[in-house]
């Protein structure tokens, strides 16, 4: 599964708009985003497994407090000028909410999917589920992938769907109990 992310990354960073630019290499910007996701899959996995907490709504609501507080920090000092002219009519603020709402419900599950799940399937299962996206964004927009981005996406898709999750390893307890009979009398 990494090497299809990774091709497929690179080839994403290759036919990028950006790419015009003298500056733009796709190399550290591949391994870079390669190495803070898989990170942040297993690091989040680890927490989600060994810190207790009362409900799955502990783990929702502290997330997404830190990052609304990172966010509005971030907001307010960079962008003040989007903040102050933002009209806030009935419409833009029930966007806003239905917006959050949405984001809470797929964190939310997201959290019991990644209890659930190792932290490649929640991976796959993530990816897979990007697929409605993609075929919104052709549907509505022009400015979506080429034929052979696409092709790429529906290739590691594919691939998606014959990944199997290994077997658990079994504990020294589980392993001495089978040796046993080999050992002798």
């Amino acid at each position: 599964m990494g090497g299809g992310l990774v091709r497929r990354a690179q080839f994403g960073a290759r036919n990028s708009p950006a790419r015009n630019s003298a500056q733009f290499s796709d190399a550290p910007c591949v391994a870079s985003r390669y190495a803070i996701f898989c990170f942040d899959q297993v690091y989040i996995k680890h927490a989600v497994d060994s810190v207790p907490v009362e409900s799955n709504w502990g783990r929702v609501f502290y997330t997404n407090f830190w990052a609304s507080l990172i966010m509005a920090v971030s907001t307010v000092a960079t962008e003040p000028e989007v903040l102050l002219a933002t009209a806030w009519t009935p419409a833009t603020v029930g966007a806003l909410s239905v917006s959050c709402l949405l984001g809470v419900a797929m964190s939310y599950f997201a959290f019991l999917c990644r209890a659930a799940v190792s932290a490649t399937s929640f991976t796959v299962i993530g990816n897979v589920c990007k697929v409605l996206t993609v075929l919104i964004n052709v549907f509505i927009w022009d400015k979506h992938a080429s034929k052979e981005g696409l092709g790429f996406l529906f290739f590691c898709l594919a691939a998606a769907y014959f990944y199997k999750q290994a077997p658990m390893r079994s504990t020294s307890n589980e392993e001495s109990e089978q040796l046993k009979p080999l050992a002798g009398p």
